[in-house]
């Protein structure tokens, strides 16, 4: 079997009565097929970020959300429509620190690096600070151009609150063996 496209187009006489059709048949069988696996790699890239424990997201090269899977509501109580297209990756850091993080950021950008384990407190819709460990990766054009980055982000929050609360309880153990 084979997909064709058809094309036709009916010629008059001077009367108006159709004398003949001319037209066209294009295989489309190849691009049909394309457009499947297409098709099959974006309900696989769906099924993968919206079932994985992270946040998935992409920015264009000035920061803008292009993209973000459905956990960002989790992590950060907006729905994906709240930031794609209307808030950069910066605008949710927690202010005594957004500018460090965000010059850090477009740092690495320049130098279209991957990046791991970035650490960033963000404000959650709720006011609540959440702490993100962000890993992303370069998008690039055919010439090598940043496009934008792509990534993901874990909360860490309760884990830097335990590691922070260990180390709290270490320090004053050790001052009392010392008493």
């Amino acid at each position: 079997w084979v997909d064709i496209l058809s094309r036709a187009e009916a010629i008059f006489n001077d009367i108006g009565k159709a004398i003949r059709i001319v037209g066209t048949h294009t295989d489309i069988t190849e691009s049909k097929l394309a457009e499947a696996k297409l098709m099959e790699s974006e309900e696989r890239f769906k099924v993968v970020t919206e079932s994985a424990g992270e946040w998935i997201w992409e920015v264009d090269n000035a920061g803008m959300y292009t993209f973000s899977s459905p956990m960002v509501e989790n992590l950060l109580g907006y729905k994906p429509e709240e930031i794609v297209g209307k808030k950069h990756f910066y605008d949710s850091f927690k202010d005594d620190v957004k500018k460090e993080l965000k010059e850090g950021a477009f740092s690495v950008f320049k130098q279209k690096l991957i990046f791991k384990d970035f650490e960033n407190p963000n404000i959650h819709k709720n006011g609540q600070i959440v702490i993100l460990n962000t890993s992303g990766s370069p998008i690039l054009d055919k010439e090598g151009s940043l496009i934008g980055y792509r990534g993901a982000d874990s909360d860490i929050t309760n884990a830097k609150h335990a590691k922070e609360k260990l180390l709290t309880n270490q320090f004053y153990l050790s001052k009392a063996q010392e008493i």
